[in-house]
């Protein structure tokens, strides 16, 4: 039941990510094909650390972790997105971009140890 439950989890991860990585080449891609490419690998690299670890991890908790992080720095990438492309238009707005997934770091790293651990004590304890 567990594996089932952690298979199903996250393989949703992975549509979920699937589906917001779409959702990037869209947004970004209307713009600029080149601005697409420059920004893709500053803003999806914390996306692309979620889905390493979704694959390494066999905790259920840490799959059902991850799934919302994910979810959560997206809304988060959007929102500044928006902040610095439409609302607050100028012409060094798109530097903010490229330290997304820097900003977002306070928030990620200590979820990533958290999962790190909790996966290490997950294996010795099976």
């Amino acid at each position: 039941m567990r594996t089932m439950l952690n298979d199903s989890l996250k393989w949703t991860h992975y549509g979920v990510a699937g589906l917001l990585l779409v959702v990037y080449v869209i947004v970004f891609a209307r713009e600029s094909i080149v601005g697409c490419l420059f920004f893709f690998p500053f803003i999806v690299s914390p996306i692309v650390i979620n889905l390493a670890l979704a694959r390494w991890a066999r905790a259920a908790l840490n799959q059902a972790l991850l799934l919302p992080l994910t979810v959560a720095y997206s809304v988060w990438a959007v929102y500044l997105y928006r902040d610095a492309m439409i609302v607050h238009l100028d012409p060094q707005s798109p530097i903010v971009l490229l330290f997304t997934g820097i900003f977002a770091l306070p928030a990620l790293l200590p979820t990533w140890a958290f999962i790190a651990v909790w996966e290490w004590w997950y294996r010795r304890s099976s």
